[in-house]
């Protein structure tokens, strides 16, 4: 899901008529190989489907979904996040004390493997959902979205003058998958760096507007 999403975000720029089909092919050949109607989405690994039943790959698709829709204007692409969203709230919300659960219990499962909710898997979530309710305007999707964050967002610090979001983002992309892609980064020579130890820096950064930082900003003002 997440390599479909960025491919989309490429023909957007590119207008490259390759990416389009590699997408279109790629859609095709996971929802024949990976996909079960009970339980979603299964990862795709070596050739073949395995694992499934976790709630990233199946948010992962559904955002990739809503980009089709996005980018290609494809109407089939958004009634399958719309069905995606529904067996995803289905399957995996609790409904008792709100949050997204990582995965669907196998059949026979331990008591001590049971699911547990993983946080960055609740925010890759309720990105998804905040997707879906941009584009169709339905706020249950938005609800949906506040409630998987809304532990997180107890525990924040108030008068920091630092937009939520932006903590949200430090916290748990930088913290977490940006500190791996960094790592696998150098490992093949590669120099990288992070402005997180240069208070200046930093500053400079939050003083951007949101309008330019957004990923849907296309004259990359943030930068400029």
């Amino acid at each position: 899901g997440k390599a479909l999403a960025s491919v989309l975000e490429y023909h957007r720029f590119s207008k490259d008529w390759r990416a389009r089909k590699f997408v279109t092919k790629t859609f095709e050949m996971l929802e024949k190989t990976c996909f079960d109607k009970a339980r979603g989405f299964a990862h795709y690994v070596d050739g073949g489907a395995h694992h499934i039943g976790w709630l990233l790959d199946n948010v992962n698709m559904g955002i990739a979904y809503v980009a089709a829709h996005r980018i290609l204007d494809s109407k089939p692409a958004l009634t399958k996040a719309k069905s995606l969203a529904e067996l995803i709230e289905k399957n995996f919300w609790d409904p008792r004390v709100g949050g997204f659960f990582d995965r669907i219990p196998a059949e026979g499962e331990p008591q001590k493997m049971q699911p547990q909710k993983w946080f960055p898997a609740n925010t890759r979530a309720a990105l998804f959902c905040m997707d879906l309710f941009d584009v169709t305007g339905d706020e249950q999707h938005k609800e949906l979205a506040k409630e998987a964050l809304a532990r997180w967002y107890a525990e924040v610090p108030g008068g920091t003058n630092v937009s939520a979001l932006d903590l949200l983002f430090w916290e748990h992309r930088q913290g977490n998958w940006a500190s791996m892609t960094y790592t696998a980064i150098d490992s093949i020579g590669c120099d990288t760096s992070a402005p997180f130890n240069s208070r200046e820096l930093m500053e400079i950064a939050l003083g951007v507007s949101v309008e330019y930082r957004g990923p849907f900003a296309t004259d990359y003002g943030y930068f400029r």
